[in-house]
């Protein structure tokens, strides 16, 4: 059994607050939920998605 962070109650902060909550646990796996008003993938542009990612990818963080 895997456990994950959601950011679903992170609707009110930046994603980077997110991930910064993350890496204070000893979880590393994060489901996003990508709808919005959270993170709606058709309202970012490709850069903040990379962006992301590369925030993802630094903390050692892996999405399930």
């Amino acid at each position: 059994m895997d456990f994950a962070w959601m950011n679903y109650h992170y609707s009110r902060f930046p994603m980077s607050k997110f991930f910064n909550k993350v890496t204070e646990t000893p979880f590393n796996k994060i489901e996003l939920f990508l709808a919005a008003p959270h993170l709606n993938v058709f309202d970012y542009p490709l850069r903040k998605l990379l962006e992301m990612d590369r925030e993802i990818q630094k903390r050692k963080l892996e999405i399930i």
